[in-house]
């Protein structure tokens, strides 16, 4: 099923291929045309994956800065890990841990993450307190 919006407000459900555009300029243009998955075809979708040796995992919800936490002890050197960076277009960047005179000054101001997906949450987060963006 698709759901098709045209120009002159009309919304409607039907199969996708049964609508006929006649283009006329009018009133009948698509404005917005979606897809609508039914929980039938999306119960057939899951059932074939398994049939097919798939494993389906249930969303996990998205990670936000209270459930992030800053590495506050030495990893064993060579660690790499990840710095949120105001100068980088990234917001985070890339070091490797050799206890040189700025990894205890990052792990101090707890700006150090293992993994780059919480360095940069937290980026995002910092920088959007005054109303920056990453």
């Amino acid at each position: 099923m698709v759901q098709v919006k045209l120009r002159g407000g009309i919304v409607g459900e039907l199969r996708a291929g049964d609508y006929r555009w006649r283009c006329s300029l009018g009133d009948s243009d698509i404005v917005e045309y979606c897809v609508v998955l039914e929980q039938a075809d999306l119960d057939a979708a899951e059932q074939l994956l398994l049939a097919n040796g798939y494993a389906i995992t249930p969303p996990t919800k998205p990670l936000t800065f209270e459930d992030l936490t800053p590495m506050t002890e030495a990893p064993p050197e060579g660690t790499v890990y990840w710095v949120v960076s105001a100068l980088h277009w990234e917001g985070v960047c890339c070091a490797r841990f050799f206890n040189a005179e700025f990894d205890p000054l990052l792990l101090k101001r707890r700006m150090a993450y293992l993994y780059k997906e919480h360095a940069l949450v937290a980026a995002r987060h910092i920088f959007g307190l005054k109303g920056g963006e990453l």
